[in-house]
């Protein structure tokens, strides 16, 4: 079956695991444009509220619904691909296809103590000590804050994670607003790194997540704002739906899956809208709930299904897919974690989905740990061996050799073995050694603390010139300044 107006890439990005068929997808499609031109969504701000209904929408005062042509346009003006650079201005992810790319999740009110172990509130040193981490691991490819930052201003918090990613890594970055003015600092920042603002929109080393949805089907004001204000100034705009099954979206994961993508379908028109062949990002992330306590679970495998399912409809659709892996509802770095972890990393990267973030999160995203960086390094590492397969070839069948060495031989002294041995993975934490009474063993959790340590006094993530680092002092001191009048006028009224 296919879907007038749609072409399918299903096959073109292909993944090595999908969840849903060709066919599947396009029921999925089918449904999200029915629901988007019969459900009525809330549009919470009133610029986008005129342009959806410029654009051909029918309006119901702040209640729209969108024809699938709008859809379809959008589908097809949208970038499949994109570019991330580094600090540095070298490329560092291409986006697109089904190149799959790791990196931490944002802002988490709490965080465990590296030295302490205990749960406090997240300041910003631990951004700067997340980024040193992330920063000397080769599997996580691009940055977000990690920890919100509670020791500032709160509502330029965003700024101050800002000022912490730039100034301790060259990777790339993916930032947050909490409203248009601060995503502009931001960028002012970014511009001062890069020698201009034009030179870094020429090549973008961060990204903005805007905001999400308010399941079901609503989309608010802020959200809106900062989706427009990235759109209008080409900035690489993000947009994440929060499905929760059976609470915010029907229990049964198609149902939910449906909801979640018409948020997101609903993001990518309002983009095109504003800026035809500005960079979107969409994804959608499926809570399963435990009905018990009524809580949100990461770690379930609905979880990997409906998150998979969105990805095999975004691959269809050949648009950049936002993921989420390396998360876990545990309290601590521990064998939870490290399962929830494992399983969802396993299955975004062989589903080929490409910013996969939250690496480093544990308590179901209300906090997160060091240790949790570097156990997800190691999950990712193995993963990406895994998605990487096995080639077969002359050289690998090695059929001569067979004969050769025939039966009862041995194969540790050929000179075969000694071109492709290394090319067999290999952990930089997992204890494969041979019981030794002589030796006191250690548990993962140990070896992973004993790593950190190690990064943290020894890692120094490249520098920034000291003229830089002051520019973006002085840019955030404006932003400090700006927060502060903001809330000396709202005070006076």
């Amino acid at each position: 079956m296919a879907i007038e107006g749609i072409k399918s890439y299903y096959s073109a990005n292909k993944a090595r695991y999908t969840t849903i068929t060709e066919a599947e997808c396009e029921v999925i499609i089918e449904a999200t444009l029915e629901i988007m031109e019969t459900a009525e969504q809330i549009i919470g701000e009133k610029r986008t509220l005129e342009i959806l209904k410029k654009a051909g929408c029918p309006v119901n005062g702040k209640k729209v619904t969108i024809p699938r042509e709008l859809v379809i346009k959008a589908i097809q003006t949208a970038p499949s691909s994109f570019t991330l650079y580094n600090r540095n201005g070298e490329p560092a992810m291409e986006i697109g296809g089904t190149n799959s790319y790791f990196g931490l999740g944002p802002t988490n009110p709490y965080f465990c103590d590296f030295e302490t172990e205990e749960r406090r509130t997240s300041v910003s040193e631990d951004t700067k000590n997340s980024m040193i981490i992330a920063d000397a691991l080769p599997n996580i490819d691009f940055m977000m804050s990690l920890s919100g930052s509670n020791d500032g201003p709160a509502n330029n918090a965003e700024v101050m994670e800002m000022k912490m990613m730039l100034q301790n890594t060259t990777k790339p970055i993916i930032g947050w607003g909490n409203s248009p003015e601060g995503i502009a600092e931001i960028i002012e920042m970014c511009g001062a790194v890069a020698g201009s603002v034009e030179a870094f929109k020429e090549k973008p080393f961060v990204g903005i997540y805007v905001g999400d949805p308010v399941t079901p089907l609503t989309h608010p004001k802020d959200s809106l704002e900062k989706l427009l204000y990235c759109c209008e100034n080409n900035i690489p705009a993000i947009y994440l739906s929060d499905s929760q099954l059976g609470t915010l979206t029907p229990v049964t994961l198609a149902g939910s899956v449906v909801v979640g993508l018409a948020e997101v379908m609903t993001g990518l028109v309002i983009s095109q809208l504003v800026n035809e062949g500005c960079v979107y990002v969409g994804g959608v992330i499926n809570l399963s709930v435990d009905m018990k306590p009524v809580n949100v679970c990461y770690g379930s495998p609905e979880f990997c299904l409906g998150n998979g399912a969105c990805y095999d409809v975004l691959h269809y659709l050949n648009l950049p897919i936002w993921g989420t892996a390396n998360i876990t509802d545990s309290k601590f770095v521990d064998e939870q974690a490290a399962i929830e972890g494992s399983m969802t990393s396993l299955t975004s990267c062989l589903n080929g989905a490409h910013m996969i973030h939250d690496a480093g999160f544990i308590e179901g995203a209300m906090s997160a740990a060091l240790e949790q960086i570097v156990m997800s390094n190691e999950i990712i590492s193995y993963a990406r061996r895994v998605r990487e397969g096995m080639v077969i070839d002359k050289d690998t069948l090695a059929l001569d050799l067979i004969r050769e060495v025939g039966a009862g031989g041995t194969y540790i002294t050929e000179l075969h073995t000694l071109k492709n041995f290394k090319k067999v993975w290999e952990s930089t934490l997992f204890d494969h050694s041979i019981y030794d009474p002589a030796i006191t063993p250690t548990r993962m959790y140990e070896r992973i603390k004993k790593k950190v340590a190690s990064i943290l006094e020894t890692h120094q993530p490249q520098p920034l010139a000291p003229e830089i680092i002051e520019k973006i002092a002085s840019i955030y001191e404006a932003s400090v300044e700006r927060v502060n009048n903001t809330q000396k006028n709202k005070n006076k009224k």
